[in-house]
């Protein structure tokens, strides 16, 4: 799937970084660092947009929030996923099933909330994919034109010296 990715969407639970599991924390930084960096080493990988997208954000966003915000929050605490996933790239807070905290400190599911961010993610990725294949489509068309140009100049000078020798 990475060898063939035309996006990446990286969906980041916040308090991993913060306060998880060490393991569970280097299988998001390194392996998905590891992970946009192949894309970008590969044959137009540069191009392919990265979607950041911190989840749980009604949760986490006063942790978020103390860090100085979301973009603070993901240069500092996942700086290697950063520094492979240059542009196209961009940072997303979502939250697809939102929660509360009951008074017993319990989390549960709130029905009550839509989600939030979880479209515009995808419409970044969207977008920068059909860009790409716009601009891809129009270079194609530029490159056949050039050489049928070159293909029909070159029969004519063919023709010319023939009639000439002729």
């Amino acid at each position: 799937h990475v060898d063939r990715a035309a996006a990446v969407i990286l969906l980041l639970d916040p308090e991993v970084a913060v306060a998880g599991d060490v393991g569970e924390f280097v299988d998001d930084d390194y392996g998905m660092s590891e992970a946009i960096r192949r894309i970008r080493d590969s044959a137009d990988g540069q191009n392919v947009p990265v979607a950041i997208v911190l989840t749980k954000c009604d949760l986490h966003a006063q942790m978020i929030k103390a860090e100085g915000g979301m973009r603070e929050f993901v240069n500092r605490r996942y700086s290697n996923i950063v520094r492979v996933a240059t542009s196209p790239r961009r940072r997303f807070a979502a939250s697809a099933v939102r929660a509360s905290e009951r008074s017993d400190g319990k989390i549960v599911p709130n029905l009550g909330y839509k989600p939030v961010g979880i479209i515009e993610p995808m419409t970044y990725c969207i977008e920068l994919m059909a860009r790409g294949l716009r601009e891809n489509s129009a270079r194609q068309v530029a490159e056949n034109f050039a050489q049928s140009q070159a293909t029909s100049q070159q029969s004519q000078v063919e023709s010319e010296r023939n009639s000439a020798m002729g």
